[in-house]
Order: C-alpha cells, then structure tokens, then sequence
C-alpha cells in the first residue's frame, strides 16, 4: 500500500474549520443587522462547500466494511474521487473569492462593532482567516490539492490491490480509514454546527 498518510492534511482542516466555526459562533450570538445575517449565511454556505469535499470523498468508504461490498462498490467510488479530483481546483478558486467577498461584507457592515470586545475580536480573527487560509483561493487550494494527491495515490494503490488480493486490500483500506477517522468526525461535527447555525439566520 501506498506510503502516503492522511493525517497531516486532515489535521490542517479540522484545525482551520473548528477556528471558523468557533469565529461563526461567537459572531451569531450578536445582534446582526439583516445584511449582516445574509452574509453571514452566504460565508457559511460557502466555506462549507469547501470543507464538505473532504467529508464526501472519505466517508462513502467507511460503508465498504467488508470485503464483498470493496469489492463491489469501490470500483464506482473510486470514478466518483476521480471526477472530484479533477474538477476541485477551480471549484474551491470560486467558493473562496465568494467568501472573500462575504467577509468583507460582514467587516463593513459591522465595523461600529468592533469596540465592543467580543465582536472586535471575532472580527480580528475573521480578518486573520481571510489572509490566511479560508479566504485565500491559493492556500486554501493548495491544501485541498494535496489531500486529493495522497488519497488519490493511496486508492489508486487500494484499486491495483484490489485486483490481486481482496483481503490484503480491505486491510489495507481499513487501515487508511482507521487513522484518518478522529479528524474527519472533528471535521463532520464542525460542518453540522455550521449548518445548523446557517438554518437559524
């Protein structure tokens, strides 16, 4: 199997999606004007887009738990995760000028906030974000593009393997899954905060 590890890469989102998700709590808490409301949805809205990428390429796998349904289904999720790969880049460019321009939105509309200490630090952060990671299209990106490179080495190894032995490829399959497994369900749980919180606006 494929030297290729996960962790690291997943580590990197959960940690940027549970700063934004603490950002995106703190700030629903105030009293937004409704502009401010709608820009805030449109932010989670397409942050989330982002994120859910990582969640939809691995957790179909988790429902391959023995070797007949590998065997059967991971042909179609594997074409799946290549029309994904191919197409994620100028996916995630759009979705980070959107919440580029969302962020800005809410810094301006919200601005006289920002002597107030809860809110003047959830903006700070917010601003931090937006240069640093969730609304930079090239960092953002370039972390999305090498998750997508070491799951795309690790199951194009997993399909070779799994024409020459089923059991050594379910192993194999577990194993990925076992280690990436904390952080996607960090990951999953920050995304369902989002989306409840997106609800309520």
């Amino acid at each position: 199997m494929s030297t290729f590890k996960l962790k690291t890469p997943l580590v990197e989102f959960e940690l940027d999606l549970c700063a934004f998700a603490s950002i995106v709590k703190e700030l629903f808490m105030v009293n937004l004007t409704t502009e401010a409301r709608e820009s805030l949805q449109t932010l989670i809205d397409e942050a989330r887009k982002n994120f859910d990428v990582v969640v939809d390429i691995l957790a179909p796998l988790y429902g391959l738990n023995n070797e007949s349904l590998l065997q059967s289904a991971f042909p179609q999720l594997f074409a799946s995760f290549k029309s994904t790969y191919l197409k994620n880049s100028d996916e995630i460019r759009t979705h980070c000028h959107i919440v580029t321009d969302q962020i800005d939105k809410l810094i301006d509309k919200e601005n006289w906030k920002e002597h107030l200490p809860l809110v003047g630090k959830s903006l700070e952060r917010l601003k931090r974000s937006k240069a640093q990671w969730m609304g930079n299209d090239t960092a953002l990106s370039d972390s999305m593009q090498r998750f997508l490179l070491r799951v795309n080495d690790s199951l194009n190894d997993l399909n070779t393997q799994l024409g020459q032995d089923v059991n050594t490829a379910f192993i194999a399959m577990t194993s990925l899954l076992k280690e990436s497994e904390p952080e996607l369900l960090k990951i999953k749980t920050s995304l369902d905060e989002l989306r409840v919180i997106s609800a309520k606006l």
